[in-house]
């Protein structure tokens, strides 16, 4: 795509960031308002629960105007996660999967809006929102984080603890593929499926994905919300060289030669609490594999004429 349609494309992404950190905000005052129903509203723990419905309430607004200023498309997260958000909004306050999905949404965004917010090259209102969700949100990560590993001291083992790992992959799968909705390459005239397939298989998202993480991955491993980890690895370097050779009558025939050398592994791994869990015991403790490709290319594109054009490679 051209270098106008990468400025649109980061303008339409904004936005949807916005849209769907604003989908979460609503569904996260959801459960902490199910959650404080049941407590002494006395409590501090109960009045922090409160306090952390008002900030998401102003962050709410504050997400809804800064995708308003950069043109208020309406970029919603897939119907699937809508539904999902629903079943975990009713579900998740009776456990530990409140906690750490939220966790693994703030700490995903935060992850971002750090980076963000110390960019000189962003619009400066989208630093500035940056900045504030940062600040703000750093209290609200060490209460859930508190929460969850007070949770999964008392939480039993078995299905229970199961099920509320389950449920919370799957919805740290559908967050961190939803925060750019598909819509947002048709609005800078790509195909929205083509592109969205490419974004996927970039390595560098991959890479983002994998540093979007880095935080959040470890602290669930040692409170208990993973029983296996896995790990995967991309690395390559690839180069075209190309030049004329004779002038045609349609112009230059021209000679592009290329390699690519790249390597991928990839590991998985039982932490030490899963050989303790009975139905985790017919899974192997460890997995890995690891492969070096490697390529070589070559084209020729030769303007017969001005009407005709012959390729070969």
């Amino acid at each position: 795509c051209s270098d106008e349609q990468r400025l649109e494309l980061s303008k339409h992404e904004v936005i949807s960031v916005a849209r769907v950190g604003l989908w979460f905000e609503v569904l996260l005052m959801g459960m902490l308002a199910a959650h404080a129903y049941d407590q002494d509203p006395a409590s501090p723990h109960t009045q922090y629960a409160l306090t952390e419905i008002g900030d998401e309430t102003r962050h709410s607004v504050m997400f809804a105007r800064w995708a308003d200023k950069f043109g208020g498309s309406d970029y919603k997260v897939h119907p699937a996660v809508h539904a999902l958000g629903k079943l975990f909004r009713l579900v998740a306050p009776t456990g530990p999967s409140m906690w750490a999905g939220t966790l693994v949404a703030e700490e995903l965004l935060d992850r971002l809006q750090r980076d963000a917010m110390n960019d000189e090259r962003l619009q400066p209102m989208s630093r500035m929102v940056s900045r504030i969700h940062v600040i703000e949100e750093a209290r609200h990560v060490r209460f859930a984080r508190e929460e969850l590993s007070r949770e999964m001291n008392d939480a039993h083992w078995g299905p229970k603890r199961y099920f509320h790992r389950v449920f919370t992959a799957a919805a740290g799968a559908f967050i961190a593929r939803g925060l750019i909705s598909p819509k947002v390459y048709e609005a800078v005239g790509l195909d929205a499926k083509t592109a969205r397939k490419a974004a996927l298989t970039n390595p560098n998202y991959r890479q983002t994905t994998q540093w979007m993480g880095e935080k959040i991955i470890p602290f669930l491993e040692e409170v208990g919300m993973m029983n296996r980890t896995a790990k995967s690895s991309y690395y390559g370097i690839d180069g075209t060289i190309s030049r004329p050779l004779l002038a045609l009558a349609g112009g230059d025939m021209a000679l592009a030669i290329g390699a690519d050398v790249h390597r991928d592994t990839n590991e998985d791994t039982k932490l030490p609490e899963g050989e303790a869990i009975t139905y985790a015991k017919i899974v192997p403790g460890h997995g890995e594999s690891a492969r070096t490709i490697t390529g070589l290319f070559a084209e020729i594109d030769a303007p017969v004429t001005k009407t005709l054009n012959l390729d070969a490679a």
